[in-house]
């Protein structure tokens, strides 16, 4: 699949779009009408920006597409695309709750501002004390197995507090993304078996528990995903099974959670849903069966990730050594897997623009190159740029979903500096680079 997303990238010109990716007069890339080479000159390389117009934008429009469907929703931002407390905030401040799948995310979404009874905790594997968190603070917790309703259960009987529990159940469907991101599977770790009967009996249990206050149903098939017809067949088989859990159990649940998974609207496609066919669709077959079988509306809550903040922002990379390897060159960077980890794994593909060259022609094939000490550090191939000389600013677009989260320091790389561009204009550092003592911060001799 990157394969053919590479291709796409060569033969596509890069799409601008005003106020967030322009072309200056003279060639160069506006990042929120700020000029990508001078950001580079002022705070260094690698860099990241992120636009906080765009975000807002993107989570309206969310919001808007399903409340115009469905008005009883709920947007939980899945901080594990990025849980930088600058991102956070902005969202939460727009009304998202959030979803985390660790102690740690839920630290820093309640240092962003957000209400613990808005946080939900995923996640296949809880330990017992991220466990005792929700439970002391109120979060809704989304049971992932048998043996965790119990764990659950008698957590909340020893605290003398009512859990809040949803029950994530495994729908076994299939979804257009790559293995890596597909959860919704029989053989998936994640979520209790419906098939089997599993699901069925959890949810018994967890009724007749004085100590779980059930409260939904919650499903999540995959990453990525950019035709919403993979989604008929699970928000089928979930409302379905709601009816099942009215009939036989005597459960109406409050909630009915989706999860996210949309796509990354990347600037270069053209075939990729947008929110308001994911929303029309997922809420039409919700409508459908809440008739079907006489069930009280629910709140359809949803957690987006990538496709709230995939596009909106840049990553800026320099260049340094350019060798000539047969019929390409190879341009480094000062930056690879350890920033654009996804990218050299085949599992995103960004469009890569030479910031100061915009407006000279890309008729020159290379690679672009990391600084790690492994062969697979390459963050984009078979590019058509225009010649590359050491120096020149490469900027990487659409970088804003699991960069931050999955960066790393390996061959004692310095984690960069990250950017905020306001509404107003303005330019706020939320994460300062690293130094050399912050790379042994935590160690003794």
């Amino acid at each position: 699949m990157d394969r053919m997303y590479e291709e796409m990238i060569n033969r596509k010109e890069l799409r601008c779009a005003e106020g967030y990716l322009e072309k200056s007069a003279e060639g160069e890339l506006l990042f929120c009408g700020h000029n990508a080479r001078e950001l580079a000159e002022e705070y260094g390389t690698p860099l990241m920006a992120f636009s906080e117009s765009r975000l807002k934008e993107n989570y309206r429009r969310m919001r808007s597409a399903f409340e115009k469907c469905y008005p009883k929703i709920q947007i939980c931002f899945a901080c594990k695309s990025n849980h930088l407390l600058g991102v956070i905030s902005v969202l939460k401040g727009e009304g998202a709750y959030a979803d985390v799948v660790s102690g740690g995310e839920f630290y820093k979404a309640e240092k962003a501002g957000t209400d613990p009874e808005h946080i939900v905790m995923n996640g296949n594997n809880k330990s017992d004390a991220e466990i005792l968190m929700g439970i002391r603070k109120g979060a809704m917790i989304n049971v992932d197995s048998l043996s965790e309703l119990e764990r659950v259960a008698s957590a909340a009987e020893s605290e003398g507090k009512k859990a809040r529990i949803c029950i994530r159940v495994n729908p076994d469907v299939t979804a257009d993304s790559i293995a890596e991101f597909l959860t919704g599977l029989k053989k998936s770790k994640f979520g209790v078996d419906m098939d089997n009967g599993d699901a069925l009996r959890a949810f018994r249990r967890a009724r007749d528990a004085s100590c779980l206050a059930v409260e939904g149903i919650h499903c999540h098939i995959g990453s990525q995903i950019e035709n919403r017809e993979f989604y008929r067949q699970a928000v089928e088989k979930v409302m379905d099974f709601c009816g099942t859990l009215k009939r036989e159990l005597g459960l109406e649940l409050s909630c009915v959670n989706m999860g996210g998974g949309f796509a990354i609207p990347f600037e270069y496609l053209d075939q990729v849903d947008r929110a308001e066919d994911f929303a029309e669709l997922v809420t039409g077959v919700i409508k459908k069966k809440i008739c079907e079988h006489g069930l009280k509306p629910p709140v359809l809550m949803i957690e987006p990730g990538g496709s709230l903040v995939g596009n909106t922002a840049v990553t800026l990379c320099r260049v340094g050594r350019i060798k000539q390897k047969e019929e390409k060159r190879l341009a480094a960077l000062d930056a690879g897997g350890d920033l654009l980890l996804r990218a050299t794994q085949g599992w995103y593909t960004y469009r890569a623009v030479c910031a100061n060259k915009l407006g000279e022609a890309g008729d020159m094939l290379y690679d672009l190159v990391g600084p790690l000490c492994y062969e697979g550090d390459i963050p984009a191939r078979d590019r058509m740029l225009p010649e590359l000389e050491e120096g020149d600013l490469i900027a990487f677009l659409d970088t804003g979903a699991y960069v931050t989260t999955l960066m790393n320091q390996y061959n004692g790389r310095l984690l960069p500096a990250v950017l905020m561009i306001t509404e107003e204009g303005g330019v706020k550092v939320i994460r300062r680079r690293d130094s050399y003592e912050d790379l042994i911060r935590n160690e003794m001799v």
